[in-house]
């Protein structure tokens, strides 16, 4: 979820179908030559720091949620789900969706009846990027790769 433009309407009217897929470095220091038919702006100015949880097989199965769930339903290059993007205050909601909160729902739902996220978190209003990492459960606890 990129969002971008009037920061007001992260809030109040949303920015219509702004759920985008493309590679890690074109989404990092982005391109004008179109992936997916959407340019990328750069989006890391200074770093990035990289996070992990520790059990790859999870991430994985997560990840495939994500994919299926906020970009292909059948897991295809082209794009057959249209996302809005708005910060909202429920974390259980799909569309509209945020970053973070994509993250968050990625990690809930994608993991089956295992506990990677703390039940107690499944109701938050809303969840920061900074804040992702307390949201797990001990086991699946994120660990820090680093800053780059």
């Amino acid at each position: 979820m990129t969002g971008g433009g009037n920061i007001f309407n992260w809030f109040a009217s949303g920015i219509k179908n702004n759920n985008n897929q493309c590679n890690k470095t074109n989404w990092i220091f982005g391109t004008t030559k179109p992936e997916q038919g959407v340019n990328s702006d750069r989006h890391i100015k200074y770093y990035i720091q990289l996070w992990r949880v520790p059990d790859k097989n999870m991430a994985i199965r997560c990840a495939n949620y994500a994919d299926s769930t906020f970009w292909n339903s059948s897991h295809g290059y082209k794009k057959n789900r249209y996302i809005d993007y708005r910060i909202s205050s429920a974390t259980t909601t799909r569309n509209p969706n945020y970053c973070s909160k994509l993250v968050f729902q990625s990690f809930y739902y994608g993991s089956g009846s295992a506990n990677v996220i703390e039940p107690a978190f499944a109701g938050l209003s809303f969840v920061s990027p900074a804040g992702i990492p307390n949201t797990f459960t001990e086991k699946y606890m994120p660990y820090k790769v680093g800053t780059f």
